[in-house]
């Protein structure tokens, strides 16, 4: 049986008291090599990155980031990537992380490869400032991860875990991008790009297979697992008793990573499990008023898909244009 907490709007299973610890709770992860460090940035592959980079200067009402090249990636060996190819990129610093946004030139690679199967969309959460390189890719190939980047004693390494956990993991000894967690602008003056993101959501088959080993990679505790009941809206074509199993993930610098997956009959989480199977599906946005948002999001194409103005919190829907869901929840 599922135990399902009814709420008016998503943001109020955020802010519910902790579950009881249960005993795989209450014991003490062991500490590795991404213990304490946060999410530096989100990578989201890209076919025209012109396009999409001038789609997010509208939307995000923030300054168009410098085009650059990365050159002289090196792939494991046996791969099956083009030895020469490489990324065009345009990062975006946005309020606690940052987004990068890459599109893959030259032949095969593990991102022309994404761009293949599923299209523009989130591929990459990247961990900057990791002094255990080859621990951490030790770990995450140990979870059932492939690795795509990086060759012996690299300081720079991806290891392929969308089977597992619904992305693929980047880590650098490099400091990274310097994303940070910042006090906004008043909500008068706030672009959307300053608002604080909140949560990375996941959605895989089973949070009860997914979440033990993310867990495990991130050296933290592991969170419980709570059904979620989603007011849909009218015609949506989804059923009203299905929805998330939702565990929020704290990490450090502020930031968690949501995982959900779902429950009952045909809810967004179950098309997208029918879809895209285990995936990074969007950010969570914190904003002064959700339907100020939702006005200013329609208005640059964006659609409800969930939630909405009465509800507390929406899913908007800019996939044909960034790629990418917001799911807003309000925050002063």
């Amino acid at each position: 049986m599922h135990r399902i907490v009814i709420v008016a709007a998503l943001v109020a299973v955020f802010g519910l008291p902790a579950a009881p610890a249960s005993a795989q709770e209450a014991a003490a992860p062991p500490a590795t090599g991404l213990t304490g460090v946060p999410i530096d940035h989100l990578g989201l592959v890209v076919r025209d990155l012109e396009t999409t980079t001038q789609a997010y200067v509208d939307v995000l009402g923030l300054p168009a980031p410098a085009i650059r090249e990365e050159k002289g990636l090196v792939f494991p060996a046996g791969s099956k990537a083009d030895p020469n190819a490489w990324l065009r990129t345009a990062t975006f610093q946005l309020n606690g992380v940052a987004l990068k946004l890459m599109q893959p030139m030259g032949g095969a690679s593990p991102w022309r490869e994404h761009l293949d199967k599923y299209g523009d969309g989130l591929h990459t959460m990247a961990f900057a400032g990791v002094k255990d390189v080859a621990g951490v890719v030790a770990a995450a190939r140990a979870l059932g991860g492939t690795q795509v980047v990086g060759g012996p004693g690299a300081k720079t390494a991806a290891v392929d875990l969308r089977s597992q956990l619904g992305f693929t993991l980047q880590v650098s000894e490099a400091p990274g991008t310097g994303a940070s967690t910042m006090t906004p602008p008043p909500a008068a003056e706030r672009k959307f790009g300053q608002n604080p993101i909140l949560y990375i959501s996941v959605i895989v088959p089973s949070n009860k297979e997914a979440l033990p080993k993310f867990a495990k990679l991130m050296g933290v505790a592991e969170p419980a697992s709570r059904a979620v009941k989603i007011p849909y809206p009218p015609g949506s074509g989804f059923d009203a008793d299905a929805g998330p199993e939702l565990a929020m993930v704290p990490l450090k610098g502020g930031i968690s990573v949501a995982y959900t997956s779902p429950y009952g009959g045909k809810s967004p989480w179950s098309e997208s499990v029918r879809t895209h199977g285990p995936t990074m599906h969007h950010p969570g946005v914190g904003v002064p008023s959700v339907p100020d948002a939702i006005d200013y999001l329609e208005g640059k194409g964006g659609s409800v898909v969930i939630g909405g103005r009465e509800a507390g919190f929406a899913w908007t829907d800019h996939t044909s244009r960034l790629a990418i869901l917001f799911e807003l929840n309000r925050r002063q």
